[in-house]
């Protein structure tokens, strides 16, 4: 049966109660016997599920009834802030984002009416009326200051990485104490962005895990609710004409005030939780979309900066290996010409004698390894820096004395492998060279 019979056969049956009084109290012809008009109360109050209408043994309670008014009330409230976001919504997606429940019809309501209201909710009425009040924390608090990226950590408490101690006191450069620090230092980071349009500012950008959770228990049990209300049998669609009766196109038939408000809350919330669902999905876009650009803006960054260290460190090299070879010669020269003599093992032996065969082994291939210039011996170096001091000093005019005698015979001991003797004349040669 659908829902005209429903409603026909509910007035058939009051008409057929107040029919036998009217006959008995006049017996006049029955075009004279008065119309009775059906109540909102007493239709709604016949159907499955929702009793204490007309006729109850009990009546609703005014205080208790106020309470559910302002539910109501602040639920409108609710809606109206997030309203912005549904008209984005329904700008994107090409769609005419529904009317809003009328505070009018609500602010006119009977006690009756509302209990009706509250019954259509039946068990559910207590949790949304929890969620309600959680929603109404974030959207109505007077004063709420805008934030962005409310509810994620902030970035101040990420752990960093321990850095070394400086050597330098106060350390140089700048000393970040966060990461966004650097990234506005740098100023070469993308920022997502935002539908401006989409998420009011007093709950940032995002619309938190809370919010959605307590946005998505009160629109279920406003689903519910409009789904009771629709067995009132008021057929039609919500619409803005004035001349609509309560709001409910089509029908005047009693209970469309109910159904309007009923069937308003249950399809805004659907569109609200919908827009803001889109919401958080363009949110993830953005920040996406960001993150992407910064991945490729990071990798560019730390390719230029990897080429920057490779350069570094080849220069340290470079400066590591002419400064051990320097001291090297140093020590080398501080040995020879010193009047005491101290000979050195390393210094007096020639480089293919090494301390273990590992060593000989390398310096066949790398002469220069740090680990051939530490274990295997010298000799060649010392030939090279008294040949070298001999050529510097003739050069600059000074007097070598016997210096050039005394290398030619060290050459001769060290190509018979006189090695200690060779490092002897070697000496000689070079105290003859630097000596006034």
């Amino acid at each position: 049966m659908n829902k005209l019979g429903v409603v026909f056969l509910l007035m058939v049956l009051v008409l057929a109660s107040v029919v036998p009084l009217a006959t008995s109290a006049d017996p006049g012809p029955a075009a004279a016997m008065p119309t009775p008009t059906p109540t909102v109360e007493g239709v709604w109050g016949d159907l499955p599920g929702l009793g204490n209408g007309q006729g109850s043994e009990s009546r609703p309670d005014p205080e208790a009834m106020e309470d559910i008014r302002r539910d109501l009330l602040d639920l409108v409230g609710i809606l109206e802030e997030l309203y912005p976001c549904a008209q984005y919504y329904a700008q994107v997606t090409g769609q005419e984002p529904p009317p809003l429940p009328s505070r009018q019809l609500i602010q006119a309501l009977t006690p009756e009416e509302l209990n009706m209201v509250r019954e259509a909710f039946g068990d559910d009425y207590e949790l949304f009326k929890q969620n309600l009040k959680a929603l109404k924390s974030l959207v109505l608090t007077p004063g709420k200051e805008p934030s962005e990226g409310q509810g994620q950590p902030s970035l101040s408490s990420f752990i960093t990485i321990p850095t070394p101690t400086p050597v330098t006191t106060p350390p140089p450069g700048i000393t970040h104490k966060n990461h966004k620090q650097i990234n506005d230092a740098a100023g070469d980071l993308s920022k997502p962005e935002y539908p401006v349009m989409c998420v009011p500012g007093f709950l940032g950008w995002r619309f938190p895990h809370g919010f959605m959770l307590a946005l998505f228990i009160v629109k279920v049990a406003g689903d519910v609710a409009g789904q009771i209300a629709d067995t009132v049998g008021c057929e039609g669609s919500l619409g803005t004409a004035p001349t609509a009766p309560a709001g409910c196109v089509g029908t005047s038939a009693p209970g469309c005030v109910i159904w309007a408000i009923v069937k308003s809350i249950a399809v805004a919330l659907n569109w609200v939780f919908e827009a803001s669902t889109f919401c958080n999905e363009e949110v993830d876009g953005a920040e996406l979309g960001a993150a992407f650009e910064n991945i490729q803006i990071i990798h560019a960054d730390l390719h230029d900066h990897d080429r920057g260290l490779t350069t570094r460190f080849n220069t340290m090299d470079k400066f590591l290996f002419n400064f051990r070879n320097l001291n090297l010669r140093q020590r080398i020269e501080d040995n020879i010409g010193s009047p005491e003599d101290s000979p050195i093992a390393l210094f007096t032996l020639p480089r293919q004698v090494c301390m273990t065969t590992e060593l000989e082994t390398l310096q066949a291939t790398d002469p220069y390894a740090p680990e051939v210039i530490a274990g295997c011996g010298l000799l060649e170096l010392v030939m090279d820096i008294v040949r070298s001091a001999i050529d510097m000093n003739r050069i600059a005019g000074q007097n070598v004395h016997n210096a050039q005698e005394e290398y030619n015979t060290a050459v001769v001991h060290y190509n018979n492998g006189e090695w200690k003797l060779a490092f002897t004349r070697l000496r000689n040669a070079y105290r003859d060279a630097v000596r006034p």
